[in-house]
């Protein structure tokens, strides 16, 4: 179970919103995929969203989706783990909702450490310009132990 302080922009230069939410993530189906289940408040409205990511043995990568009750379109993202920084860093396509076309973006989810976990999205304008969207700070409800290498 987490805790999640997020931050998002709608825009290139718009103001920054910020909300938080609670997250809980479970493995299922035999342990092949992480399950994340994430409820809070946007805005005044209540919010809900889910992911999964699993390892692709067959493309030999990760892959994510989500949704959302903010919208009815499903985000796909594929890539892989880098081990020197400990991110996962995914790139996929999500619907633009001011132009209804598909739009370019790409995430990463930085390891801090066994109860710290860092989050930033970002997606390409129709101009080709990328910007921040979002970032979020997730930071587990029960401490766990420190891994030992």
């Amino acid at each position: 179970s987490w805790t999640e302080e997020i931050t998002m922009w709608m825009g290139p230069g718009a103001p920054a919103t910020k909300s938080t939410s609670s997250c809980t993530n479970r493995m299922i189906m035999g342990g092949r995929y992480l399950e994340g289940n994430s409820r809070g408040n946007f805005e005044g409205m209540p919010f809900e969203g889910t992911s999964l990511t699993a390892y692709d043995n067959a493309k030999k990568m990760y892959i994510g989706t989500w949704i959302d009750n903010m919208g009815t379109g499903i985000m796909i993202t594929e890539g892989n783990f880098n081990q020197d920084t400990q991110t996962l860093e995914m790139k996929g396509k999500c619907v633009d909702p001011l132009t209804s076309k598909d739009m370019a973006m790409r995430n990463t989810l930085k390891f801090i450490d066994n109860n710290t976990q860092y989050m930033e999205m970002f997606m390409t304008t129709a101009e080709g310009k990328e910007y921040k969207s979002m970032e979020i700070k997730m930071t587990r409800k029960a401490e766990m132990p420190a891994k030992t290498k």
